[in-house]
């Protein structure tokens, strides 16, 4: 039984421990009264709140994806903003809103949305799966030394 994107993309995103939460669009606002993140960019919504991100980086970001990609369970993040890059990379609890409506089968359905943002002359382009993970040669895990420590992916559609 061949199953929908949604469904190969939380299979997948499962796989590596990223917790998902479904929330009407309507619902997102509350959402962000009730938890408390440090960096919000949410586009769509005009949803923005900034801090100071060095390099002790911070406790929480919620951002917005521009693509998931069902087969691997990865969320695309785009911007031109140097805070953006920084807050994925340096929080240690990552929120990914994820609207239904841009989960693609595989990385080659994306390419004309990432040919047209490699046109840009400032761009940033994140493939995120999940928690940052790295092990040494002793088979020694560590978490979140190249990006977060916690992910949750917040799928949502449009109008709800």
């Amino acid at each position: 039984m061949n199953k929908t994107p949604l469904e190969r993309f939380l299979k997948y995103s499962s796989m590596v421990s990223n917790e998902h939460i479904f929330l009407k669009e309507s619902q997102i606002n509350s959402y962000l009264k009730e938890t408390r993140f440090n960096y919000i960019n949410i586009p769509s919504l005009n949803l923005f709140r900034d801090c100071v991100i060095d390099e002790n980086g911070i406790e929480s970001a919620i951002v917005e994806a521009e693509a998931g990609i069902s087969e691997t369970g990865t969320v695309v993040v785009m911007s031109e903003d140097e805070k953006l890059r920084l807050a994925t990379c340096l929080c240690e609890e990552l929120t990914v809103i994820l609207y239904t409506d841009k989960i693609f089968n595989n990385l080659e359905d994306i390419a004309p949305i990432l040919e047209a943002n490699m046109r840009k002359e400032s761009n940033y382009i994140a493939f995120i799966t999940g928690a940052s993970r790295t092990a040494d040669i002793e088979r020694v895990l560590t978490i979140g030394v190249h990006g977060p420590v916690r992910m949750k992916v917040i799928l949502t559609e449009r109008g709800e």
